[in-house]
């Protein structure tokens, strides 16, 4: 068997889609490539497990908080005066529409569970508790955000709380505003007089329909945009909400045909078959939600489109030359204040995943050699002129905590050991000021 024949399926995809001759190819034909990269590439991350995983916990997490949830929104929009507003009811069973008739029947047992949280019966302790769910919520989707952007650190716990806040407080009132302005547009005279014309008067007619896509999109978007520790484009997220919005109600629209065809389920479930309809179209919801996460990954990281943006093996030369090649950026350009680096830059600048940079720069930060802001920005901890080479080296080898080296040979420990102090030496006598002074006189 040649070496031909034992390449896999998916191995002669990628080497057929990332061919070089198609640079040269015509414009409709390098876009059509483009969209098949991302459908592969979406795909593979799918296959390979780790969304399904965090589209699971999110069901589990969403199962449990959905009620609080709803109760806290409830109670914000309440002191706004739009407690038992027939237009939050609809809104909350729009959303649930590919549930069919049983998405009405979700919806009043959800208010009924809402209505039977009184914050007199439980008190204090009990609307902590509340509060405290509902923040868990939008914590596990940023915990599964950043995992699927590969971000490593976290925001501080005022950021974190202050955004969730937000989000808890700005979010049902958004919605809500959105939904009030829709009715009132398409109620107002003038929309009325336009709507006699056929094309608009078909939109408006059906308006009503669209609602529940434009709020997904509207939802998804600011979810991409604001969730995920990093800075994220508005225009990726747009693009990503809108192709996850999109999504989300054509695969709403089938779903809706298959539960009005699941008799034989509603048979062998009985009354459990609503809570188990239910359960399918949330996990269906949070795949849609995680995949679009990642599709705005990749509309920001297209470095990683071929091969995903696993971790690559380097050497230990190749860590301590990467490593001088962070701080020597970081330096020149604050230095110069050209610039302000972050771990996405970097990954961008070197083509490398951010776990490789995101190791780099956790090592570097416990030497005491770089230091990330709130933005995550990247700056030296110290004056250039006081690190050297072998500062950064030894930043990266000596961080294990293995204390297994006495069962080494003795022979061989002390030539390893030679071997370490010969490079620190060659290594300390160059600082980063030094290289950086070099390179401004060469440019």
């Amino acid at each position: 068997m040649n070496k031909t024949s034992r390449i896999s399926f998916s191995d002669l995809i990628q080497q057929k889609l990332w061919a070089p001759s198609w640079q040269k190819a015509p414009l409709p034909l390098r876009l059509l490539i483009n969209f098949l990269r991302y459908v592969v590439a979406l795909i593979r991350d799918i296959s390979r497990g780790q969304i399904t995983l965090h589209a699971v916990s999110l069901v589990y997490t969403i199962l449990l908080s959905i009620v609080p949830v709803l109760a806290l929104c409830f109670s914000i929009l309440k002191g706004l005066g739009v407690h038992k507003n027939q237009d939050v009811i609809n809104l909350i069973d729009q959303f649930l529409q590919p549930l069919g008739p049983k998405g009405t029947e979700v919806t009043q047992q959800l208010l009924g569970f809402v209505e039977n949280m009184r914050g007199d019966i439980l008190g204090l302790f009990g609307v902590l508790f509340l509060f405290f769910v509902a923040l868990s919520l939008i914590r596990k989707v940023e915990n599964s955000f950043n995992s699927i952007w590969e971000i490593q650190g976290h925001k501080n716990f005022a950021k974190r709380l202050t955004e969730y806040v937000g989000v808890l407080v700005i979010a049902p009132v958004l919605m809500l505003s959105a939904l009030a302005l829709g009715t009132t547009i398409s109620s107002h005279h003038l929309t009325q007089q336009a709507s006699q014309v056929a094309p608009i008067g078909y939109l408006v007619e059906n308006f009503g329909k669209i609602v529940p896509t434009i709020l997904v999109i509207g939802t998804f978007t600011f979810l991409y945009k604001f969730i995920p520790n990093t800075k994220v484009k508005f225009k990726h997220a747009l693009i990503g909400g809108s192709i996850a919005g999109f999504s989300w109600s054509f695969i709403g629209f089938l779903f809706a045909n298959f539960v009005a065809n699941s008799t034989r389920y509603t048979a062998i479930y009985s009354s459990f078959a609503i809570l188990v309809m239910f359960m399918i179209w949330l996990y269906i919801s949070c795949i849609i939600l995680l995949i679009g996460a990642r599709l705005v990954f990749y509309l920001s990281h297209s470095q990683h489109l071929k091969d995903g943006s696993v971790q690559i093996s380097l050497s230990p030369l190749q860590e301590v030359g990467f490593a001088s090649e962070i701080m020597l950026q970081v330096s020149k350009d604050f230095e110069t204040g050209a610039q302000s680096w972050d771990i996405d830059a970097l990954s961008r600048y070197y083509q490398l995943p951010s776990k490789n940079i995101s190791q780099l720069i956790e090592r570097l930060e416990t030497a005491e050699i770089i230091r990330q802001d709130e933005n995550g920005a990247l700056f030296p901890r110290r004056q250039p002129t006081t690190i050297s080479l072998s500062d950064i080296a030894k930043a990266l080898f000596n961080n294990s905590k293995w204390t297994g080296s006495h069962k080494f040979d003795e022979r061989l420990k002390g030539l390893l050991e030679d071997s370490q102090t010969n490079l620190m030496q060659a290594l300390s006598e160059q600082s980063l000021s030094d290289i950086l002074g070099r390179t401004i006189d060469q440019d």
